[in-house]
């Protein structure tokens, strides 16, 4: 029934845009169900707070904290919510996950290495840690030949056991230009973040 400038700036639809829509139309197809739920909170207790992915007028899907009550004014029961878009929030707390992922992963690749001293199970083992707890999909470790092949000695995920049948070099090759070749024959990281 009525929606303040900022609602119709976070919406889109312009102003007064909102007035007259049903609030399931603001929400992403996934969160229906969830709707359903919230009513029969709100019913039961006159108030909801929680978090919701909505859309808005383009059809951008956005993260929302809505705190949303029931007040009676002038003999009727309205609702009463109020909608605060935590995207960038959203967004700093999967970096923070992520981070905390590598911090975790990192520990336990270096516990493993101080208490693993067969060569061959320390590769293994930090290859399988970094899927398993690092969350990559393949993890492989390679020994740089004296003719200029990328021998690999140790993998771990998905058809990892691919690298086997692909010819990876460290020279100024074609083949040797990838990732692993240029970290070799430069001496430095690589880190490709387009994996096409």
């Amino acid at each position: 029934r009525e929606a303040n400038q900022r609602a119709d700036a976070l919406y889109g639809f312009g102003p007064g845009g909102l007035v007259g829509r049903n609030l399931s139309d603001l929400l992403a197809e996934e969160q229906h169900a969830a709707f359903a739920e919230w009513l029969a909170t709100m019913k039961r207790d006159g108030q909801f707070v929680g978090e919701s992915v909505h859309v808005n007028a383009s059809g951008a899907r956005f993260a929302v904290e809505v705190s949303a009550r029931r007040v009676e004014a002038e003999g009727q029961v309205e609702l009463v919510a109020l909608v605060r878009d935590i995207t960038e929030r959203k967004a700093a707390d999967a970096r923070i996950a992520r981070l905390n992922q590598v911090l975790r992963t990192l520990r336990e690749i270096d516990e493993m290495t101080l208490r693993e001293h067969d060569p061959a199970r320390l590769r293994s083992e930090a290859c399988r840690i970094l899927v398993e707890q690092g969350g990559v999909a393949i993890a492989w470790i390679g020994v740089a030949e004296p003719d200029g092949r990328i021998r690999p000695v140790a993998w771990a995920g998905a058809l990892a056991e691919m690298i086997t049948q692909v010819q990876v070099r460290w020279d100024d090759t074609p083949e040797g230009r990838g990732p692993a070749g240029t970290a070799i024959r430069e001496d430095r990281t690589v880190a490709v973040r387009d994996t096409s």
